[in-house]
């Protein structure tokens, strides 16, 4: 679901690099985008939002937590989001998710146009 919905951000054109857990894996993100990064901590360096996809607990830990994770590597002004989703595929290529956006009020306001191109930010 997070390849379909960096393409929907692509689509409306913001920019974005990924880091990709499994770099085998071939990714078409890496044509359209400005590419792959080598590690979290670089993607975190280069973004102003850093939006995860991450399902289990060792990911998180792995991706965010770590030495050299997300949270340690952000610069002044960027945030990580991690909101629940709720939708499929079909509703990910269409922008139709719900995005169960919580926190500061400025911030989900400052997120709204990205969210507004995924679905719907309840």
């Amino acid at each position: 679901m997070g390849g379909a919905m960096a393409y929907r951000l692509l689509s409306t054109g913001y920019t974005l690099s990924f880091y990709a857990r499994n770099p085998s894996h071939p990714n078409s993100l890496s044509l359209l985008s400005q590419g792959s990064t080598l590690s979290p901590s670089h993607l975190a360096q280069s973004c102003d939002v850093v939006f995860t996809m991450l399902g289990h607990h060792s990911d998180i830990c792995s991706i965010l937590l770590y030495p050299y994770g997300v949270v340690y590597s952000l610069h002044s002004n960027s945030i990580t989001v991690d909101a629940p989703i709720s939708g499929g595929d079909i509703s990910t290529r269409d922008g139709k998710l719900t995005i169960l956006a919580t926190g500061e009020e400025l911030v989900v306001e400052w997120l709204k146009p990205l969210f507004d191109i995924l679905g719907k930010a309840t």
